[in-house]
C-alpha cells in the first residue's frame, strides 16, 4: 500500500501562508529597492534599473519605483528614456488601478518636459 504524503503546494493559499508570503515578498522588495537606491545615488544608471524593473516584475504599480528610474534616467542625461518611463507608469496604474500618477510623479514628469 502507498503512502499518501501531502505536497507543500496543498497548502499554497492558506491563511498561514498568506502572511508568511506577503513578509516575504515585502522584504524582496525593499532589499531590490535598497540596491536601486545605491546605484542610483552612485551613477550607475545601468544597475539601478536592472533592480527597479525586477521590482516592477512583482508589483508594476510601484509608482516610487517608476520615479526612482526616471530619476537615474534624468541623471544621466536619458530624458526620452524618462519620458517613456512616465508614460509606463501612467498607463499601468491607469490598467491596473484605475487611477493616475501621484502629484510627485506629475511634478517629476513636468520638471523633465520643461528641461
Amino acid at each position: 500500500m502507498a503512502s499518501i504524503q501531502p505536497t507543500f503546494t496543498e497548502d499554497r493559499n492558506r491563511d498561514w501562508c498568506l502572511a508568511r508570503r506577503q513578509y516575504l515578498r515585502e522584504h524582496y522588495l525593499n532589499a531590490l529597492l535598497a540596491m536601486a537606491n545605491y546605484h542610483c545615488d552612485n551613477m550607475e544608471t545601468e544597475s539601478c534599473l536592472k533592480y527597479a524593473y525586477q521590482i516592477l516584475e512583482v508589483d508594476p504599480c510601484f509608482e516610487k519605483v517608476h520615479r526612482l528610474a526616471m530619476q537615474c534616467l534624468i541623471k544621466s542625461n536619458q530624458f526620452d528614456s524618462a519620458l517613456r518611463q512616465y508614460r509606463t507608469c501612467e498607463s499601468t496604474l491607469v490598467h491596473y488601478e484605475n487611477r493616475a500618477p501621484s502629484e510627485q510623479t506629475r511634478r517629476l514628469y513636468r520638471e523633465l518636459t520643461r528641461a
